[in-house]
């Protein structure tokens, strides 16, 4: 299968859009990892009544460079270009988010008794990846894939071995 072309031209855009081919223009909402953050990605899908939702490495071409400046600890940041936000809060640390179907809105949540205001985007975020976060977290506290493995399709195995067994013990 050929992948299909994207606006800017990066691989990682190019495996996004062939994987939710079939779904465009349905009205979905996809929610995926830092690697694929690309605001002209974002804006083609949103074009084609697909939202996306990711956090954001700041070093990709096309982000608001009034995001890399340092803020305190609990505030936020957003900035707004037609469809497509992009957000900053800092928490423990600064995290950077990207959204079509989101606002800059946030919800008070409480946590071991202290109150706080936490952006909508990443309550969504965190709900609809956590499962994915969580398998990673897993898959890595006892991996079958050793370091010291030099050929890759022995680590590809190894590492499929391992996501196997995990699906096994979860569906058991």
């Amino acid at each position: 299968m050929a992948l299909k072309d994207c606006a800017d031209g990066l691989k990682s855009s190019r495996i996004v859009t062939t994987l939710v081919y079939d779904l465009l223009g349905k009205g979905y909402c996809i929610y995926v990892d830092n690697w694929y953050t690309s605001p002209t990605l974002f804006r083609e899908l949103h074009n084609q009544m697909t939202d996306a939702v990711v956090t954001a490495r700041l070093n990709r071409k096309h982000m608001p460079g009034q995001l890399k400046k340092k803020i305190v600890k609990g505030s936020t940041v957003a900035k707004f270009n037609e469809e497509l936000m992009a957000l900053k809060w800092h928490d423990k640390k600064e995290v950077t988010m990207l959204s079509t179907y989101h606002d800059a809105s946030t919800i008070e949540i409480e946590k071991r008794g202290v109150k706080k205001d936490k952006p909508v985007v990443i309550v969504d975020y965190n709900n609809s990846m956590g499962a994915v976060d969580s398998a990673d977290q897993m898959t890595t506290t006892y991996p079958a894939e050793r370091k010291r493995h030099k050929v890759w399709y022995k680590k590809f195995f190894r590492h499929l071995l391992n996501v196997t067994v995990l699906n096994a013990y979860i569906l058991y």
